[in-house]
C-alpha cells in the first residue's frame, strides 16, 4: 500500500454532489452551509500524524469490505499507539470482482 497520500476517513459522509454540479454555478443555500460546517468542523477535529521516531514499533492495522480498503500505520512511543499515515481507497468495479 502506498501512504504517500494520506487522508483521515471522516466520521461523517459530506455529500458534495448536492451542492455542486460540474456544469452550474455555485448555489450558496443551507445545504452548502451545511456541508461547509462539517468540512471545517471534520478538519478541526482531524486526528494530528506523530512524527515517525526511527527504532520504534510500528503496526499496520488494515480493513478491506466490497468496495474500500482502509490502513493505518502506528507506532508506538511511552506505551500509547499513535497513528502516523492513514490511507484509504475505493475499489474500482474491476477490483470488486
Amino acid at each position: 500500500m502506498d501512504f504517500s497520500y494520506c487522508r483521515r476517513k471522516p466520521n461523517k459522509k459530506i455529500s458534495h454532489s448536492s451542492v455542486r454540479k460540474s456544469s452550474e454555478k455555485l448555489k450558496w443555500n443551507e445545504n452548502a452551509e451545511q456541508a461547509f460546517i462539517a468540512a471545517k468542523t471534520a478538519i478541526a477535529e482531524a486526528t494530528l500524524l506523530r512524527q515517525t521516531i526511527p527504532g520504534t514499533q510500528l503496526s499496520l492495522w488494515v480493513d478491506a469490505s466490497d468496495v474500500a480498503i482502509e490502513g493505518t500505520l502506528s507506532q508506538l512511543s511511552h506505551f500509547q499507539w499513535g497513528p502516523i499515515a492513514f490511507m484509504s481507497m475505493k475499489l474500482n468495479k474491476s477490483q470488486r470482482k
